[in-house]
């Protein structure tokens, strides 16, 4: 008789079961190689029983059948492999396979470990994950010039966020998918781990915690999963380690702000320090402790008002007014409403002020002082407006009158011509350049009307030391000798700035 084996390179193994499994010696039996398999010849009357081995594998996930031929033993038919196979309730079983394996059987091979079922190995559920929709606003502040030079001033990270804008979408855990055994056993499926945010401040959180949006203008800050949007951003000082800031909400610098600086914000700038000559911007108000130390080159303005307790050589704008703890010196101020220097000192000396309302102070100029300019009843951010619109009207007549001179070398009173898409562009666009250009003429004659307040007033409550030139509206003096107590004011009948003491006078008749 002869057995079979199909792994031609693994003659030890073959030996292995012609000794441990058929219980032959190794004088009984001849092996020889065949093209693909290994053959053995058997010298012996042994006698040996068919048998089928079915091996479970991996916590019943795999189910392998080993099969091994007689030898002067009983034979095993189709149905008995296939009744056996159905007594230990398989599930899926590879029929395809068993029959092949029973083929091979038959012809005197042994068949060893093929695999006839497989479970279903559970899926394990995903982990949550977060989209961190503010990430794309992150930008690399370093300016790297083509010499290789780095902007030092413009190294910081704010993310500025919006109110109602998306900042984080949660995508859920999953629970996963249950696997199952070749026996029909169900295996649990390990759920996935979930992220739990929390929401310090600044946050509303929408769709069942998959949402998380901006409550308020601010900046977002997210570390060790907690959210929070502030709508102050507070520094301790502004320098080379913090560097420019620009920012939706307010600003609030603990210490000082070196020069050339940017400070940029969409509500209140609060700096408890000193300020250098910086770039201020604030779309609220800007408050300033201590003070300001400037050299005249860099602007400071508020959409609201500007409060400090001193100021020296600075650029100062206030679209309201501009409140003054202790004095300001040789500053350049710009006022939309007042100046008011009431408290310490409350002394405006030197520089040019420029407020619609007037100015209401202790003391105005000091000894020695002639390059001192007070200009009241003039609203100098409409001038600026009025110059801007100006420039911008020059630009559509400009275009305008362009058309115009295209369009004199065409016949208009031609049907055809008028047709062409060409000159159809052209009158379209020189009636939009003429509606543009009256709407800006009417808005320029609109801050005209404006731009004059004959009740402005300039109150000085103790000292006006000559030497400064005033000029409320279009009128203009020069104080030649100092005063006290006096309100500055215009005579409209004679268009001249007049004056009265205020010594005794609770209340001036305006």
């Amino acid at each position: 008789m002869i057995l079979r084996y199909l792994k031609k390179q693994a003659k030890d193994e073959f030996e292995n079961i012609l000794k441990n499994t058929y219980k032959l010696s190794k004088e009984s039996y001849l092996i020889k190689e065949k093209d693909t398999y290994l053959e053995a010849e058997i010298n012996s009357q042994h006698s040996f029983d068919a048998k089928v081995e079915l091996n479970y594998l991996d916590n019943d996930m795999i189910l392998k059948i080993s099969l091994y031929p007689d030898l002067n033993g009983k034979n095993i038919e189709l149905n008995y492999l296939l009744e056996l196979i159905k007594s230990e309730n398989i599930k899926d079983v590879m029929m395809e396979r068993v029959t092949e394996a029973y083929d091979l059987f038959q012809k005197r091979y042994i068949i060893k470990d093929v695999t006839i079922a497989k479970g279903i190995k559970p899926i394990k559920g995903k982990n949550a994950r977060l989209i961190l929709h503010f990430e794309e606003k992150i930008k690399d502040k370093t300016d790297e010039h083509s010499g290789g030079k780095v902007d030092y001033k413009e190294i910081h990270n704010i993310i500025n966020v919006k109110k109602g804008e998306l900042l984080i979408t949660k995508i859920p855990a999953t629970k996963g998918v249950p696997g199952v055994t070749v026996k029909g056993a169900i295996i649990p499926a390990e759920e996935g781990k979930d992220i739990e945010i929390t929401v310090l401040e600044g946050v509303d959180v929408l769709e069942n915690g998959r949402k998380y949006v901006a409550a308020i203008d601010g900046h977002v800050v997210f570390e060790n999963l907690k959210l929070a949007v502030y709508p102050i951003y507070t520094v301790k000082n502004v320098d080379y380690s913090v560097g420019n800031i620009d920012f939706l909400g307010t600003v609030h610098v603990l210490g000082d702000v070196l020069a050339d600086f940017k400070i940029k914000a969409s509500k209140d700038i609060v700096i408890d320090g000193i300020c250098e000559d910086a770039s201020l911007y604030a779309g609220e108000n800007i408050y300033i402790n201590q003070g300001i130390k400037g050299k005249l080159k860099n602007e400071m303005i508020a959409e609201n008002d500007f409060v400090i307790r001193f100021a020296e050589n600075a650029k100062i704008a206030a679209k309201r007014n501009v409140v003054v703890k202790n004095y300001i010196l040789n500053c350049r101020v710009k006022a939309g409403d007042k100046v008011v220097a009431l408290e310490g000192k409350g002394q405006i000396a030197g520089g040019i002020i420029e407020t619609y309302n007037g100015i209401e102070c202790l003391e105005l100029g000091s000894l020695g002082s002639e390059k001192f300019k007070v200009i009241a009843g003039v609203n100098p951010f409409f001038i600026e407006l009025i110059k801007s619109k100006e420039e911008e009207l020059e630009k559509f007549i400009a275009n305008i009158n362009k058309i115009d001179e295209a369009l004199k070398n065409i016949n208009l009173k031609d049907e055809k011509v008028k047709k062409n898409e060409n000159v159809k562009k052209m009158l379209l666009m020189r009636k939009k350049l003429g509606q543009k250009i009256e709407t800006i003429k009417n808005e320029i004659n609109e801050y005209k009307n404006k731009i004059f307040n004959k009740k402005a007033k300039i109150r000085v409550k103790g000292v006006v030391y000559s030497g400064i030139d005033i000029k409320i509206c279009e009128a203009y003096t020069k104080v030649n000798e100092s005063m006290r107590e006096v309100l500055f004011f215009l005579e409209p009948k004679y268009n001249q700035v007049g004056w009265v003491s205020l010594e005794g006078l609770d209340e001036i008749n305006e």
